[in-house]
């Protein structure tokens, strides 16, 4: 029996999967580098004919098969998305569940109880399907046996006295954790994966962040920016707490320079931030603000589209929208910090302290 295969480039990637194709080559498997472009059926001979063009000789040649398989696209299982629905589980832009993280989570999902293997995750082999499907049980077992389930304090919560049911929060949250009861927005703990994106969706400011509340926030911009003299310049620089503060500790275990004015307040995420704390921090006496995002898993497309948001409205009320930076350090590169700081810092300082009538235009937005 002889074997062709039609390929556009091959990748041996992983153990012993080089010497599977050194062993096919030897075993006489042909290869083509060349994708078929035409498949039919010879009426005579009412075998299948293959069309295709071999890109390294420039030639076209028709062969004859008795059974021709087509390497088709993987797509997600086809029920997928209705369980996906049902059960409020979060999928991926491609259609395949979203993992909880690629690297530290592979098969947990961002639904508390719930974990995914295999072709239900993206396309993978044989190998890759079996280890996920034994890390899925170990989770499941572990997540079982235990008999009780934990989840951090660290999460959004809605005032219910003072939400009107207005649903805003709703379609911001990533994994589905709000939903409306009663006619009150309600906050799933064990769902919520603790980015605060919904915080600043509330038009009614009903919902805050366990740990991090407003009034939290509002004492610890007091406490940094104390007896700050007159002509003194100071920059507040809002920083992600796990990974993005991780990177501003290694900037001090590296004794890295950023400017000193620069002070560093750890927030559950930037996503968590709303206007009304960009605007508090610039009340307490801070005359420019940057925001400083590392974690991979917080939508940062979304969170960058909300600064520019903030800014406009800065400029709106007559404050420069350049003294509000923001940007996504991964922990890899996290000696960026470090010059984030200092282009912040000198863009602020080129702009100045903060003058009487911006100062004037942003108590007036928070109403004092």
């Amino acid at each position: 029996k002889e074997v062709w295969v039609y390929y556009t480039d091959i990748r041996a990637a992983g153990r012993g999967y080089e010497e599977l194709y050194w062993r096919a080559q030897e075993a006489g498997v042909v290869f083509i580098r060349g994708k078929a472009s035409e498949v039919w059926r010879n009426s005579g001979t009412g075998r299948l004919v293959v069309r295709a063009e071999d890109t390294l000789t420039g030639t076209v040649m028709e062969e004859e098969f008795d059974t021709v398989a087509l390497a088709v696209a993987m797509i997600p299982p086809g029920g997928l998305e209705g369980l996906a629905r049902e059960i409020r589980l979060p999928l991926g832009e491609d259609g395949f569940v979203q993992e909880k993280h690629p690297k530290l989570d592979p098969v947990e999902t961002l639904k508390t109880g719930i974990f995914a293997c295999g072709c239900a995750l993206g396309p993978k082999d044989v190998r890759d399907t079996v280890s996920d499907s034994l890390g899925a049980a170990a989770k499941t077992v572990s997540f079982l046996g235990d008999g009780v389930v934990s989840a951090s304090p660290e999460r959004a919560y809605v005032d219910p006295e003072s939400c009107d049911g207005c649903g805003e929060c709703v379609p911001v949250c990533p994994v589905n954790a709000i939903a409306l009861s009663d006619g009150k927005a309600e906050v799933d703990p064990f769902t919520c994966n603790g980015c605060g994106g919904c915080v600043p969706a509330c038009p009614r400011e009903a919902i805050d962040f366990k740990n991090s509340t407003r009034s939290q926030l509002r004492a610890a911009l007091r406490g940094v920016l104390m007896g700050k003299g007159e002509d003194e310049l100071r920059l507040v620089a809002f920083v992600e707490k796990n990974i993005g503060y991780t990177g501003v500790d290694f900037l001090g275990l590296d004794r890295a320079h950023y400017p000193e004015n620069v002070m560093v307040i750890p927030v559950p995420t930037t996503a968590f931030l709303g206007l009304g704390h960009i605007l508090d921090a610039f009340a307490a006496g801070a005359d420019g603000v940057i925001a400083i995002e590392g974690d991979h898993g917080v939508d940062e497309a979304f969170t960058r589209e909300r600064m520019e948001e903030y800014r406009d409205e800065l400029e709106d009320i007559g404050v420069d929208g350049m003294r509000l930076y923001y940007s996504l350090v991964q922990l890899p590169a996290y000696k960026n910090i470090a010059r984030l700081f200092q282009i912040h810092a000198s863009t602020v300082e080129d702009l100045g302290p903060l003058e009487p009538e911006e100062e004037e235009a942003v108590r007036a937005r928070l109403g004092f």
